[in-house]
Parts: C-alpha cells; sequence; structure tokens
C-alpha cells in the first residue's frame, strides 16, 4: 500500500472517540478506539494480507521489523512503556512524519488525536523487570512476511507491489509523506491542531 494513503487514512479518524482496553473484542471500531485497537483496525483497512495482531506486546515481540530511531520514517509503529513503568510496552501509535505520530490515548473520553514525538525519560521504578529507560521504547517498520524474508508493506508513490524489497536491501525514507500529511490535515480543518493533547 502507498504509504501516503495509508497515512491519510489513518488521518480520517482524527476526533474518533478513545476507550480504555476492555478485552480483545472491544476497543477497535468507530465507536471507541484503544491504542492497539485504532492500529488493529487501521492495518485491516489497509488490507494487510497477514494475520494483524490485537495487542501493543503482541505487535512489539512479533510484528514488523525493528528500526534504529535514526531511519525513522512514516508510516513506522511507535511504542511506549507508560503505565508499567519500562517494564514492557503498553501503548503504540503511528509515526505520521519523522515529528508526530498518531495514536488513541486509551482513555475514556480523549479521541483520536495528533502529539508530537519527544524523548521522556522513564523514573526508574527500582524493579529488576525495569528494561527500558527512555520514552519511546521501540520503533518498527509494518512488514509482510514472505519465505524466510520480511517485505515492506508501505511503499512510495512511484513503487508498486512489484518493487518491495526484502529488509536486506535496506529501508525505506519517505520524504513526500509529509506533504501528504500537511494536505490531510488541512482537509481536517484543523482538527489535528487543536488535537495535541496528552496521553
Amino acid at each position: 500500500m502507498e504509504r501516503q494513503l495509508f497515512i491519510a487514512m489513518a488521518l480520517k479518524y482524527l476526533g474518533s472517540p478513545s476507550i480504555k482496553y476492555k478485552d480483545a473484542c472491544e476497543g477497535r471500531t468507530v465507536s471507541g478506539f484503544d491504542c492497539s485497537g485504532f492500529v488493529n483496525f487501521l492495518l485491516s483497512e489497509a488490507e494487510y494480507p497477514g494475520a494483524v495482531p490485537r495487542h501493543c506486546n503482541e505487535f512489539f515481540d512479533s510484528f514488523g521489523l525493528f528500526v534504529h530511531d535514526r531511519f525513522r520514517s512514516a508510516g513506522d509503529l511507535v511504542f511506549f512503556s507508560h503505565k508499567s513503568k519500562g517494564r514492557f510496552p503498553d501503548h503504540m501509535g503511528i509515526l505520521i512524519s519523522r515529528e508526530e505520530f498518531i495514536h488513541s490515548p486509551g482513555k475514556d473520553g480523549k479521541v483520536v488525536c495528533v502529539k508530537k514525538l519527544e524523548q521522556e525519560k522513564i523514573e526508574d521504578c527500582c524493579s529488576d523487570a525495569q528494561i527500558f529507560c527512555v520514552n519511546p521504547v521501540g520503533i518498527k517498520r509494518i512488514t509482510v512476511k514472505n519465505g524466510r524474508h520480511q517485505q515492506m508493506f508501505l511503499t512510495h508513490l512511484s513503487e508498486g507491489p512489484e518493487s518491495m524489497q526484502s529488509s536486506s536491501n535496506g529501508v525505506f525514507e519517505s520524504p513526500r509523506a509529509d506533504a501528504a500529511v500537511i494536505c490531510a490535515l488541512s482537509l481536517k480543518g484543523g482538527v489535528a491542531e487543536s488535537s495535541h493533547i496528552g496521553a
């Protein structure tokens, strides 16, 4: 799928209701999204050709490929550890540019919104179980398994499925994604600007 179209599709749901996670069946429809339910919904809408995880830890552990922060790009999944205080990832969103991400805060009364991506220190919880010290705790590229290889699911505008490269051939950058984001945000009539609210 074209990266710009995926981002534009995500931005269509700005302002949709956010709800606290209850169970695997709820939280993944327009009536109310939790954080992983929102990502699950979008990948299903994008007709992702494989199994789509339901929970944040499942996305983190077994979906896509980890990307170094230097190479993060629009369309990548971004993970955080808030409530668990660095013990495991418990929140996620989707980068819409290198500097911003869209997410469902996963709280009742909140809405799907765009937020600035900033590094934040995780306070030491004095536990041997803590393994992360800075948010975000990880970034992953959405991929599709092809035998023993992984192919990128999101492509540039000029690329078709036949040009999807194996992960061994490097990573994609998306210099044109920002233009698509600006266009999509303008269509929302400024909703995104007013929705820079905390999770």
